[in-house]
């Protein structure tokens, strides 16, 4: 797609740091034993992959941080599920949707809660990304803190979607003629499926360029759109562990609480930090190739 169908904004400067060494990579050292195996990255995976050698056990006290920022969403969605599931096993039909609805609205500030976090991991992982190894913890608030505004109104609009969804769900199924807005419905939930798939690379284009929130997220999702295969991959493997408990879930429902333990602790040492270092290495690739002539 030529460059006139983007912006080409002025990307914004930061000063390169000193190399962090944190306590758990220390003891480690691996980036530099990939180096010494395989030589210089030669190309973006392999640049991705000295970049988690070097810096994996750097991420998870990262990790901690940027979850605790998810904290309530989890509550509540465990609150909520429970409360469905229990609720359905013994019939009760207007508890079910008393719990669906409570879950819809009360994940709307739950997930505003989580953009501002998103925006500090996307600071921190586009700069470790591109191997400048900048401060985490400082780093991280300094992303929160210049671009909290875009964040949570992107971050509300991702909350709000599902809620009306919901409620449209409840009134078109109350009404059995209303089979246009079952069609309008599933448009939407397509819509927002690309919506989510342009996230992987909007908050990394915040924190990168100066520019208004309508056009931050026009870039996204015509970057999304022009990469949309690649953009689905990334979103399926930086997913494994959910799908992969979902795949043992069919296999054995029996077993679907005592399988959370997988994806639990996956996300409760390193797996968001992990998800969002694959999102800011992709968009890194996304904006060295449509946006910047230069590395911002």
């Amino acid at each position: 797609m030529p460059y006139s169908l983007l912006s080409y904004p002025k990307p914004l400067f930061f000063r390169r740091e000193a190399v962090f060494l944190g306590v758990f990579q220390s003891l480690w050292g691996g980036g530099r034993d990939w180096r010494s195996r395989h030589g210089e990255p030669k190309n973006r995976r392999q640049l991705f992959l000295a970049v988690l050698s070097d810096q994996f056990f750097s991420l998870m006290p990262v990790n901690l941080l940027f979850i605790a920022f998810y904290i309530p969403a989890v509550l509540l969605s465990v609150y909520c599920l429970l409360g469905i599931a229990a609720a359905a096993e013994g019939g009760a039909a207007q508890e079910t949707i008393g719990y669906m609805n409570l879950w819809v609205l009360g994940m709307v500030p739950c997930i505003t809660l989580t953009g501002p976090a998103r925006a500090g991991m996307a600071l921190l992982m586009r700069n470790w990304a591109r191997e400048q190894y900048t401060p985490p913890f400082r780093t991280f608030f300094r992303g929160l803190r210049d671009n909290w505004k875009q964040s949570a109104a992107v971050s509300f609009a991702t909350g709000v979607v599902p809620a009306g969804l919901w409620y449209c769900y409840l009134v078109s199924s109350g009404n059995g003629t209303l089979e246009t807005m079952r069609v309008l419905m599933l448009l939407a939930a397509i819509a927002y499926a690309v919506w989510l798939l342009a996230l992987q690379s909007a908050y990394t284009l915040m924190v990168t360029y100066e520019l208004p929130l309508r056009q931050q997220l026009r870039n996204a999702l015509l970057l999304t759109l022009m990469k949309l295969p690649t953009a689905a991959l990334i979103f399926l493997s930086s997913s494994f562990f959910l799908l992969l408990y979902a795949a043992f879930v069919v296999l054995r429902p029996e077993m679907r609480y005592s399988l959370l333990i997988v994806p639990g602790l996956y996300y409760l040492f390193i797996g968001g930090s992990m998800t969002q270092l694959i999102f800011a290495s992709y968009a890194n690739m996304l904006c060295d190739k449509y946006l910047s002539s230069k590395d911002a």
